[in-house]
């Protein structure tokens, strides 16, 4: 027996990465940048890895640990390392971004 199989693969779509801004110097702001819109947007200012599968949480002070989901603009300290990622269900791989906030 003889089994002949032609394969078609495609490469997976990643998404957007998120469009990472800072205004009056410390105010963090994410922008999706897929084309459509629809992305969870999470970001990380510990040096987390953002992303639906690392829950966050905020000290009883505010300070932020872990991955956190970007809802509106946020202030964050000068010399911070913002890491922010973008995940869409119209592609199957998610992005990530960093920058850092200057003194």
């Amino acid at each position: 027996m003889t089994l002949n199989a032609t394969l078609s693969l495609q490469p997976l779509q990643q998404c957007a990465s998120p469009a990472i801004s800072f205004s009056n110097g410390d105010t963090l702001t994410l922008t999706d940048r897929q084309p459509g819109g629809g992305s969870a947007l999470y970001f990380a200012i510990d040096g987390s890895f953002p992303g639906p599968g690392n829950p966050g949480t905020v000290l009883p002070g505010g300070e932020l640990i872990g991955c956190q989901v970007y809802s509106a603009p946020i202030a964050v300290g000068s010399g911070v390392i913002v890491r922010a990622a973008a995940w869409n269900a119209a592609a199957a791989v998610g992005s990530m971004i960093q920058s850092a906030v200057s003194p």
